[in-house]
């Protein structure tokens, strides 16, 4: 008798969590969700510094699509050097300094937004997703179920609704140490991997979070004005040519 009511009742509880895991939302219900998360993260400025080597600065601001970012070799000592500095939009890069046909995006930008654009641009599949850990965190993954590496795919955490990782073929784009500053989760950290190359891990300090800015920051002609007879290292050194080369680029039009 016993038997009896013990193996139907292992039954339910097996298929309770089953049938709990089982549940996805829908695409639209995700794409929401993310949107409402970052849609109050108007503009921003960071900086980010390779952890154990702190020879490069990268300051980005950011200004809904409109940024501009400066790269500073050496930024601490009496041989800083500007490397790069440049402003765009999205992906299109307007004007830099040195002159570059392309450069890489903001690291932070590929973060934030998520438009529709966004999911298109980087081939995710939006009709696949399942559930799994990334470091123990429990992940919403869209794009691919458990085992594909190679499908592009969307990580995102299922309980704070904030981005984990971006993996595509190219390039693997993890963000991890969420803290709350304001009423926002942001990274403080950022670690980029390429197929053929050990991880980098980048630290993220965030300088201001929905702050005013003027926009001749984003200028073209501010832009020149400032930079005009200014000195640049002209070669991109070998500690950093991964980052510049590899990265997602912004393009001149």
């Amino acid at each position: 008798m016993l038997i009896r009511f013990f193996l139907p009742l292992c039954l339910v509880l097996f298929l309770v969590p089953a049938a709990a895991s089982g549940f996805m939302p829908s695409f639209e219900t995700v794409r929401s969700g993310l949107h409402g998360q970052l849609e109050s993260l108007k503009n921003y400025q960071v900086d980010l510094v390779p952890a154990g080597d702190r020879s490069l600065l990268i300051r980005h601001w950011q200004e809904g699509p409109l940024w501009r970012q400066e790269w500073v070799m050496n930024p601490e000592t009496e041989r800083a050097t500007l490397l790069l500095a440049a402003v765009g939009q999205g992906r299109m890069l307007s004007a830099s300094f040195p002159e570059y046909r392309s450069i890489p995006v903001p690291f932070v930008s590929l973060w934030h937004p998520l438009s529709r654009a966004w999911w298109d641009e980087h081939r995710i599949d939006t009709r696949v997703m399942s559930y799994q850990f990334l470091e123990e965190r429990p992940s919403l993954v869209i794009g691919a179920v458990y085992g594909q590496t190679r499908a592009p795919q969307l990580w995102v955490d299922n309980e704070r609704f904030t981005l984990l990782r971006l993996l595509t073929p190219e390039h693997d784009l993890r963000w991890s140490d969420y803290q709350r500053i304001g009423n926002h989760w942001l990274p403080k950290a950022m670690v980029v991997a390429f197929p053929d190359m050990d991880p980098m891990l980048l630290e993220i300090s965030w300088r201001g979070v929905n702050t005013a800015m003027t926009q001749d920051r984003f200028s073209k002609e501010s832009f020149a004005a400032t930079y005009a007879g200014q000195r640049s290292l002209q070669y991109v050194p070998s500690t950093v040519r991964p980052l510049f080369d590899r990265f997602p680029q912004a393009v001149r039009p």
